[in-house]
């Protein structure tokens, strides 16, 4: 099959291009609204039958002589999976030719609209991911991943496909993100194509990345060929973000290096791009928090369970990050709530547990979520404690957001009369995610006892929040964490004996943002002091 991805093709080309197998078709509008993700399931896909006789072996009208052949199965396609397989690669090469063609603005004039040429190839490409041959030849197992995984062409496309996204992101939708009372009725045409576009782009996407997550799962371990193993080890320029002194890769054993850099970067770029479109999509406007929530938060937070704290925390700054900062108050129920519920569910169950371990026993006990490293034991350690700080940064990041003024415009201030979360929680996302019981069991480990200043400085304003609640509301279980542990661990602080492992831990670490985050802990001790006063007075006068 011919490569798609010269910059010299012509208008014309594409047109040819996709007149075939009818991959423009049904473009009007109620069509496009029948493209509706959640039906995506229920609609048939009928790949090229056959080989010698398929459609797409005879060359069309539309076709000149340089385009003969160019759409003939090649002889390794056989079987209904495998010709999906071939088709995929096809129509994500026209997306992404479509996308690159110079001639674009006489093209849209052409066919009515780029947008809903893209939307007539996104249908198709969600369609074979629905396939019972498509899931039984390469998703029903983890060892059948590498049918997918191993075919460089696949990925290949897949990498520029999910790249394609990252450059569409808000620029080509962003002038339908009006309200429809403010919208001509253009404007608005445009709007229901926009959130249909959306839609397609980010359920296909949602694909992509189970997939590529399903290589991280643990049965992934024992089932994946010892190429993909290697490629999903962190590279050496991974590693050497974290110990510069590092330089050093494990021993090759036969396996093709070039060959393992070359899917190792795939895997990380897709999805780190695919995080980062679903952030910039979130940005969007409301065409975005419009779509069917349940399907995309449970197609986001499905794989949370086994991701490694590297790959968390990059799905937190690019994705959880803008969706929360941008989510509408209306929608908190539907997106944010049941998205953070799940990410804290994970840190509760293996964060905690890991700042546990490497404050009272020096390692960070959860190997299934650092990855395979590799190295000597020293450099090892020192790898762990990174990973996790890294993580910690992210959540602090995150806490940070979630306390913003932008989002808690109702959060009452230390003297405002008594009020209940729920009253509050209509202006206040904090005050919202705690009468949901949103955080689970509140912890110190969740913020790392601490011992970071970087990640306490990003949290302090999560903190000074919980005080404000905790006053305005007496809620007992926000004063019971605040007195019981972040008080403790505030006063310990400045503990500087060595047989502290959190001092020891805060000396390895330290740096020249120790000395204004610690005056920064100071205020918020001398706040949380004031709870505390305030809960003496309150038990002294219940005893009279």
């Amino acid at each position: 099959m011919k490569d798609f991805f010269s910059p010299y093709i012509t208008e014309e080309d594409v047109l040819a291009f996709l007149s075939v197998k009818q991959v423009v078709n049904d473009t009007d509008k109620p069509g496009l609204e029948a493209l509706a993700v959640n039906n995506l399931d229920d609609q048939e896909y009928d790949p090229v039958q056959g080989n010698a006789t398929s459609d797409l072996e005879r060359p069309t009208e539309s076709f000149g002589s340089k385009w003969q052949g160019k759409f003939q199965v090649m002889p390794g396609y056989q079987g209904k999976a495998k010709l999906l397989l071939w088709e995929h690669n096809l129509l994500s090469e026209a997306f992404i030719s479509v996308m690159a063609c110079p001639g674009l603005c006489l093209l849209s004039v052409r066919i009515e609209c780029k947008k809903q040429l893209l939307m007539s190839l996104l249908n198709p490409l969600n369609k074979i991911w629905t396939q019972s041959e498509w899931d039984e030849e390469y998703m029903s197992y983890t060892y059948r991943l590498s049918g997918l995984l191993c075919d460089d062409q696949f990925m290949k496309t897949v990498h520029l496909l999910v790249k394609s996204f990252e450059e569409i992101k808000g620029s080509k939708i962003e002038h339908s993100t009006g309200t429809q009372e403010k919208c001509s009725p253009t404007s608005i045409a445009n709007y229901q194509h926009s959130s249909t576009f959306l839609q397609l782009m980010l359920t296909l996407l949602l694909r992509i990345l189970h997939f590529i997550h399903m290589a991280w799962t643990d049965q992934s371990a024992y089932d994946l060929p010892e190429i993909i193993r290697r490629a999903k080890l962190m590279s050496t320029m991974e590693i050497f973000t974290f110990l510069p002194e590092t330089n050093s890769l494990p021993d090759n054993d036969g396996v093709d290096a070039i060959r393992v850099d070359a899917i190792g970067t795939r895997l990380r770029e897709i999805r780190e791009t695919g995080y980062n479109v679903i952030g910039l999509c979130a940005n969007v406007g409301r065409s975005f928090f419009e779509l069917d929530s349940s399907l995309f938060i449970h197609a986001l937070v499905a794989d949370i369970s086994f991701m490694e704290f590297d790959h968390l925390g990059k799905f937190i700054e690019l994705t959880f990050i803008p969706l929360v900062r941008c989510c509408p108050r209306e929608c908190w129920d539907k997106w944010v709530l049941l998205l953070l519920e799940s990410l804290f569910f994970y840190c509760e169950r293996n964060f905690r547990y890991a700042w546990l371990s490497l404050i009272h026993e020096g390692r960070a006990k959860v190997p299934d979520f650092f990855g395979d490293l590799y190295g000597p034991e020293d450099k090892l350690k020192k790898l762990e404690v990174e990973l996790v700080l890294k993580f910690t940064r992210s959540v602090s990041l995150l806490l940070r957001v979630l306390a913003s003024k932008e989002l808690n415009s109702g959060l009452p201030d230390l003297n405002c009369p008594k009020s209940d979360l729920k009253s509050i929680s209509s202006s206040s996302l904090m005050g919202y995610l705690l009468l949901h019981n949103c955080f689970g069991r509140f912890s110190m480990y969740l913020f790392g006892c601490l011992v970071d200043h970087q990640a306490t400085m990003e949290a302090l304003p999560f903190f000074h929040a919980l005080i404000r609640l905790a006053v305005a509301t007496d809620d007992e279980r926000l004063k019971q964490f605040i007195l019981n542990e972040m008080l403790p661990t505030i006063v310990r602080f400045s503990d500087r004996s060595p047989q502290s492992g959190i001092s020891r831990l805060r000396s390895e670490l330290s740096s020249s943002n120790e000395v204004s985050s610690m005056d920064d802990v100071v205020c918020l001790g001398q706040e949380i002091y004031k709870v505390y006063l305030h809960n003496q007075v309150t038990m002294t006068n219940g005893e009279m």
